[in-house]
């Protein structure tokens, strides 16, 4: 089972790392700034999310680039 749940989580990560390199924001960036917004959704909802519901996660996306602009110029 613990095998399974890493394999899932890992896969999970690569989707989200593999559509965020477009974007120019690594994947521990990406989960940094979510932190940093108080946006709590968990890494399966996020690949899911990428899939689905490309707007959204675009949307999403875009507010994260605002908060790392926002740090940037701290």
């Amino acid at each position: 089972r613990r095998r399974k749940r890493r394999e899932f989580r890992q896969s999970w990560i690569r989707l989200l790392n593999s559509r965020l390199g477009f974007k120019c924001l690594s994947y521990s960036q990406f989960i940094f700034f979510l932190k940093k917004s108080g946006i709590l959704l968990n890494r399966k909802i996020l690949a899911s999310a990428t899939c689905l519901n490309d707007k959204g996660f675009l949307y999403l996306l875009s507010i994260l680039q605002n908060k790392k602009q926002e740090y940037n110029n701290k």
